[in-house]
């Protein structure tokens, strides 16, 4: 039987995650971030990569609400994965849903007289689908796209002295922007495998809530 109250699942893009203390106290460090070095040539190139970052965090802020709007629904122990969250969420639905495919997205569906406990799970976890599938049609370009700038800001700091002289910098203003723009390239060396990471973990979830029922 479900241990929680009703919750309503609201899967919510722009909502940045918090980031939790590790067990020493300690907050983990910050993803870098894109800054911009002031010229314009280059600039244009790291706005291209700061896109892509940012519609790659929201997408992993999604799946971070949705966990834990999950485990309030479950009445889950704080913390718990989400892949751990329909595991009790199968085990605790057992013979009471059934998966239905609506495309290429499962969508559970809880049989007649079930608890409003289960129904709310139930919200929680077609608000999850839905949220993913949205997500990866949005996302599903990123990886090209993100590979194809590494390798165009990979090639930017040795440019960088002729476009400083261009732009009118003094030679003692050049180590400041090489400093961003090296920190620039480290950001977008990252985008791919971070993509490639994210669409991963959806395709792996949907494919966990299309095996929910039975079993």
């Amino acid at each position: 039987m479900f241990r929680s109250s009703v919750v309503v699942l609201m899967l919510v893009l722009a909502t940045p995650a918090l980031a939790k203390a590790d067990k020493k106290g300690k907050k983990p460090e910050e993803p870098l971030k894109i800054e911009l070095c002031g010229l314009a040539s280059f600039d244009a190139v790291f706005t291209k990569v700061a896109a892509i970052d940012e519609r790659l965090t929201k997408a992993r802020d999604l799946l971070g609400d949705a966990r834990r709007d999950l485990n309030d629904a479950l009445g889950s122990a704080k913390g718990t994965s989400l892949q751990e969250a329909l595991a009790d969420f199968k085990s605790q639905a057992g013979s009471q849903i059934v998966v239905r495919m609506q495309g290429t997205t499962p969508k559970i569906e809880a049989r007649p007289n079930s608890p409003s406990s289960l129904l709310a799970a139930v919200d929680a976890v077609n608000g999850l689908t839905h949220g993913i599938t949205g997500a990866m049609a949005e996302l599903e370009a990123i990886p090209a796209e993100a590979a194809a700038l590494a390798t165009e800001v990979a090639a930017l700091p040795k440019q960088l002295k002729s476009e400083a002289k261009a732009a009118g910098l003094k030679p003692t203003e050049i180590p400041a922007k090489l400093k961003i723009v090296k920190h620039d390239v480290e950001v977008a060396a990252a985008l791919p495998e971070k993509a490639a990471a994210v669409i991963e973990r959806m395709t792996g979830l949907l494919t966990t809530v299309g095996s929910l029922a039975g079993g």
